[in-house]
């Protein structure tokens, strides 16, 4: 379809394109949770259940989806035609545009954007990061070292990589543990993503957050210090970006470390270092793992991040650091253009 054409449709025929992203959205809904009933469907999106079943209807009609007792699935036609959509969609929305006008504010090499919330929207999340799963492999080199922090987005990413992916280098853990969840620590997301691809892993069994004494006795451990070299030698690093608030308690603050940091007007957090809004460091937690300083700008970096309420964070550490790809849904990169233009 002619990109002129795209330009023009959305202002001459607008209703068209309401109805486009109407249906858009229901396809794209079932085809990550089907198979779905309609009752649940309406809730999910918000909508009447009459407006639901008028829209499925024209759709069974047209060949798109298939009901079944235990649910609402897509046709291979439905499938093909999602995918089809999307791309539409994407540029009738302006976020091809948007992704141009990001790439600078945020000081990253590529911006990608997925349509809708991923805070509020089920079928949006998945995407994101199923997005940041194709691009992973296609970031991969031939052989090296990939390094992955932990969190819960990251942890999604693994469930969308293809089975049966050979990649021959290694995954390692970037960080030590922080306390929370086992599913959502470095080590457990290296190792389901080491198995996902295939791939050789090394874990790394210590705390994230230590003294500088307890650093320095690690370090005389000769596996510490292997596993501390294949963090650093990384080729491609994978990363979500935190708000201050999130971080500072899953580090486990104390109320007054968390009070000096928000005086200092912490936003945003990653590799143990927390920033404000002007991208200024305002407060480092030693220890070992992936730290800023180790960044050499040789590695790939692919940052993943969803919903508007992370805006502030992921201005703020793209500000001091260079991002080679990010992966945002919509809601958050319409909120940081609004927070770039206010501080121009």
């Amino acid at each position: 379809m002619a990109e002129g054409f795209l330009e023009w449709l959305p202002g001459i025929v607008p209703e068209l394109m309401e109805i486009v992203e109407k249906r858009y959205t229901i396809l794209r809904y079932i085809s990550f949770t089907g198979p779905v009933g309609r009752r649940s469907l309406a809730e999910r999106l918000g909508w009447g259940e009459r407006l639901v079943r008028r829209e499925m209807d024209f759709l069974r009609e047209a060949g798109y989806i298939q009901v079944q007792p235990e649910g609402v699935r897509l046709t291979p036609l439905g499938e093909a035609i999602v995918a089809e959509l999307e791309g539409l969609v994407h540029h009738t929305r302006g976020l091809t545009t948007l992704e141009e006008a990001l790439r600078d504010g945020v000081n990253a090499g590529r911006v990608i954007i997925i349509p809708g919330d991923a805070d509020q929207d089920l079928p949006a999340r998945q995407k994101l990061v199923a997005r940041a799963a194709r691009i992973l492999l296609a970031v991969l080199p031939a052989d090296g070292v990939l390094a992955v922090m932990g969190g819960r987005t990251l942890a999604l990413v693994i469930d969308h990589l293809p089975s049966g992916a050979r990649w021959p280098g290694m995954v390692v853990a970037a960080c030590g543990g922080l306390g929370e969840d086992a599913e959502l620590q470095a080590n457990s997301i290296a190792a389901r993503l080491a198995q996902a691809l295939g791939a050789r892993c090394r874990l790394f069994h210590v705390p994230d957050c230590l003294s500088p004494a307890a650093c320095s006795a690690l370090l005389l451990d000769p596996k510490v210090v292997e596993v501390q070299g294949l963090i650093r030698s990384a080729r491609v690093v994978l990363t979500g970006i935190g708000t201050a608030a999130t971080m500072a308690r899953r580090r486990g603050l104390t109320a007054g470390e968390w009070e000096g940091l928000c005086r200092q007007g912490a936003v945003g957090e990653v590799f143990g270092s927390f920033f404000n809004q002007q991208g200024e460091i305002v407060g480092v937690y030693e220890g070992l793992g992936l730290r800023l300083a180790d960044l050499t700008g040789g590695e790939h970096l692919v940052a993943v991040a969803g919903g508007c309420r992370k805006a502030a964070a992921v201005l703020a550490v793209s500000t001091y650091q260079f991002i080679d790809t990010l992966v945002i849904d919509e809601s958050l990169a319409r909120r940081l253009l609004t927070l770039i233009r206010q501080k121009a």
